[in-house]
């Protein structure tokens, strides 16, 4: 059964800006620790999550996109915004970070998209993952070496299309295919 995702897919240029902002932040931690304590997302994977759906039988699948149509219909093309790259990388006892990533501004109609596909979610955070820590690497680093990592990237664009998406995971990492795009009205 195929994962199936709905996301925002971002603009080349943004993608492209991003992958820059990856080289910069890996620089930040010392030695290879960059490479070694995490796992860089391939800028062509970037998006934003707005479903998890997880594994979807194939005869599910029509039933799914007209879903998407009729929601997408209650929804507007928006203007969404960026403002930095985060990494709260202080780990206590219990807890270590899990993520670099981008957070978008407040957006009330990403909010609104969002709960299309999971409900009334008051916890929705817009985001957009950079890198994932590997815990048992990750570790190996000396805590005064981890760096805070607040980064500006204050870019943006308009949101005119969702995509439902599937991922294939491999060796290599994830790939991420879309599947149908959805335009949003105008």
């Amino acid at each position: 059964m195929p994962r199936i995702f709905i996301a925002l897919n971002l603009p080349k240029e943004i993608k492209a800006q991003l992958a820059e902002k990856q080289q910069e932040i890996k620089t930040m931690f010392p030695d290879d620790f960059g490479d070694f304590a995490l796992k860089w997302v391939e800028p062509a994977n970037l998006h934003l999550t707005l479903s998890f759906l997880g594994e979807v039988k194939e005869s599910r699948m029509p039933d799914l996109v007209k879903s998407i149509q009729e929601k997408v219909k209650l929804a507007k093309s928006f203007s969404l915004a960026f403002k930095e790259i985060v990494f709260d990388a202080k780990p206590s006892l219990v807890k270590i970070p899990r993520l670099i990533w981008l957070a978008t501004e407040k957006s009330e109609p990403l909010n609104k998209l969002s709960s299309f596909f999971q409900g009334e979610n008051k916890n929705f955070i817009g985001h957009i993952t950079l890198a994932r820590v590997r815990e048992w690497q990750f570790r190996k680093m000396n805590e005064e070496e981890i760096p805070q990592i607040k980064v500006s990237f204050e870019k943006g664009f308009m949101v005119k299309s969702i995509d439902l998406m599937q991922s294939k995971l491999s060796p290599k990492g994830p790939s991420y295919y879309i599947l149908q795009s959805f335009a949003l009205p105008a």
